[in-house]
């Protein structure tokens, strides 16, 4: 096979999984859908309205 080919095509597979490992470990258990849905709090009544 070509390395010109594979290489890149390895990097990014490392890559990928690299952040996806990162945001599994930064993500806190329960708190995803409450920023999602409640926008955490932080938005004004202008913005959720």
């Amino acid at each position: 096979m070509q390395l010109e080919v594979i290489l890149p095509l390895v990097a990014y597979l490392v890559v990928v999984f690299g952040v996806s490992i990162y945001a599994m470990r930064k993500r806190t258990a329960g708190t995803f859908l409450n920023e999602y849905f409640l926008g955490s709090r932080s938005m004004g009544g202008i913005v959720l309205a």
